[in-house]
């Protein structure tokens, strides 16, 4: 794939977006990757959790299950890791984001998971962002960089939580650009 100079600026800018706002949440957790899956007091035992984690009052968010499942995929459980899992058959369904950063976390590891949920939902959005630029040059007549602010604009909620969807959406993206550049 050739790349023109328009697109590595858009990709620094992507990345660059990406890093500050992964930055400010950071500082705004107090220094804590476990501020981005917004643990609640609901589902979350602290006392109970493999390191200290950040949780604040109430249900919390998706992130604290994705959380759970990234330290061990294969714990089927209601409660293990000190999460209590609301419907175990509804999360499991979503295993596939807490698989791939349990990978990334080498066996959840727990002092990497937490770390490695941010690091794959950004390179989830980078490889939206990298087939979405591969599927704009596939229709001719559109201009190149018409995207680059629906990608700004989606990118706050995208990285401030530890969310399953810009995952999910990269492998839906991915499968169709590659269908739609197979020849018919």
């Amino acid at each position: 794939m050739k790349f023109s100079s328009g697109t590595g600026f858009a990709y620094v800018i992507i990345v660059f977006v990406l890093l500050i706002l992964v930055l400010g949440r950071y500082i705004a957790g107090g220094f804590d990757f476990s501020y981005f899956f917004v643990g609640g007091t609901d589902f979350v035992d602290t006392s109970k959790t493999p390191l200290p984690v950040v949780v604040q009052h109430g249900q919390g968010y998706d992130g604290q299950f994705f959380f759970r499942y990234a330290l061990n995929p294969f714990e089927f459980s209601k409660i293990a890791h000190g999460v209590t899992v609301d419907l175990v058959p509804y999360r499991m369904q979503r295993i596939g984001y807490p698989l791939i950063t349990w990978i990334f976390s080498f066996g959840g590891q727990p002092f990497l998971v937490p770390f490695a949920l941010v690091l794959v939902n950004m390179l989830s959005f980078i490889g939206i962002f990298f087939f979405t630029q591969k599927f704009i040059q596939m229709v001719k007549g559109l201009p190149e960089h018409i995207y680059l602010p629906l990608f700004l604009c989606g990118l706050y909620m995208s990285v401030a939580r530890d969310l399953a969807e810009v995952m999910e959406l990269f492998f839906f993206w991915a499968q169709c650009t590659f269908i739609l550049s197979r020849p018919l």
